[in-house]
């Protein structure tokens, strides 16, 4: 039986590994997911989230009820595009803005907090 393999017997196989990053802003998420390979990024998959979180901020800083719906909105999507994906290869990085600082809503990033890291743009 011939080895159909055989024309790649002598290529190099490269390890490659997929990461994911998403950027919480206040005016958008960003979401990016890209495959490594041999130190090089190639970048699979883009998603852009507009929430215009700051128009929903008081004057505590305090997000009203649809700015809040805007972004688990904008997460859902991001959700979507990160089904079947592994936690330990993904992280989020949350720039520090005013409703980062005082009065975060829990409910809007706590179940993201509990698929991947949070980081803090200081």
């Amino acid at each position: 039986m011939p080895n159909d393999n055989a024309p790649f017997d002598g290529v190099e196989v490269r390890d490659t590994s997929k990461i994911a990053a998403l950027d919480i802003g206040s005016n958008s998420f960003h979401l990016v997911v890209a495959r490594v390979v041999a130190g090089s990024v190639q970048i699979l998959h883009r998603v852009k989230q507009k929430v215009r979180l700051a128009e929903g901020l008081n004057n505590d800083y305090y997000l009203d009820d649809e700015a809040q719906q805007r972004g688990l909105d904008a997460l859902n999507v991001v959700a979507e595009s990160l089904q079947d994906f592994p936690p330990q290869k993904m992280s989020a990085l949350l720039q520090r803005t005013p409703y980062v600082k005082r009065k975060m809503p829990q409910r809007l990033f706590a179940p993201l907090a509990t698929y991947c890291p949070i980081l803090l743009k200081l």
